[in-house]
């Protein structure tokens, strides 16, 4: 009769797992001898049920910590997207207001152009006509110091318009580049006209890297920001007689050159003008 050796499981009496080694021993006298050797395995298996269930637990937070750290790495990335995708929104809304101002200062200037073609051309001949047809008056008899004085408010009103009709083409000319020099003194006439009688006149001129930078400040009176924001429309003005083209040729010449224009009012410097101007290499 053959006898099993080897391991073999079984229960003991209390029903423990019990884990036996059963080896045969030959004998003279009986042949052979199976010698068991047993153990309790009640305190593996109740080691390898907690490990799986400790083993259950790691993985079931490693899935939750991962899903966490993916959630929030992609929120993360969905944020830098989105910050992105405004700041491009952003520039491209700049860019198409740029462009519609743009669009709506070359049409304004178009439709300045050619109101000012018809003007000159209908009004130029006729206040000729009425300049010259006066100018003789004022000198002739029969005329007394009151009809003088009313010839000569004609002449000055037809000088006026004359001269708006010139302010108003040179505002819609195409503007020529022009390296020129020019003396400051015939262009500060602005800044004379908006200062009080006696007014001090401050002009400066510095150099800031490859820029060109003139100030001129008056002691007029201060502007208020509306003022301050329309200030270079064409045909806004705070003068009783101005035709509000004059600033606004002045930012056309200086951007046309590649600078820029500010102005600034308030009551500790008074009214400021300042003109960037761009130098050509040395």
């Amino acid at each position: 009769m053959q006898t099993a050796t080897g391991a073999a499981q079984a229960l003991a009496e209390d029903h423990h797992p019990t884990l036996i080694w059963l080896q045969e021993i030959p004998s003279r006298k009986s042949g052979a001898w199976v010698l068991g050797v047993g153990r309790d395995q009640k305190k593996l298996t109740d080691f390898m049920g907690d490990l799986h269930w400790h083993l259950d637990a790691v993985m079931l937070l490693t899935y939750v910590l991962i899903t966490l750290l993916g959630y929030y790495a992609m929120r993360s990335i969905g944020r830098t997207y989105e910050r992105r995708l405004e700041s491009q929104v952003r520039e491209r809304t700049q860019a198409l207001k740029a462009a519609h101002q743009e669009v709506l200062s070359k049409t304004r200037l178009a439709t300045i152009g050619q109101t000012a073609s018809v003007l000159a051309h209908e009004m130029r001949n006729p206040l000729a006509s009425i300049k010259l047809a006066l100018s003789g008056l004022p000198g002739s008899q029969g005329l007394d110091e009151r009809e003088r004085r009313r010839v000569d408010l004609v002449l000055g009103e037809v000088d006026r318009l004359d001269g708006m009709l010139s302010e108003t083409l040179d505002y819609v000319r195409p503007v020529k580049l022009s390296d020129t020099p020019v003396d400051l003194d015939q262009l500060i006439k602005n800044a004379v006209e908006a200062s009080p009688s006696g007014g001090l006149i401050s002009i400066s001129l510095a150099r800031e890297a490859n820029c060109l930078v003139l100030e001129i400040t008056n002691e007029g009176e201060v502007l208020s920001p509306d003022t301050l924001q329309r200030i270079f429309e064409p045909f806004y003005t705070t003068k009783p007689k101005g035709t509000g083209l004059g600033l606004g040729l002045v930012k056309r010449v200086v951007e046309e050159h590649g600078g820029a224009v500010e102005l600034t009012s308030d009551t500790a410097t008074g009214t400021r003008v300042v003109l960037h101007l761009p130098l050509g290499a040395d």
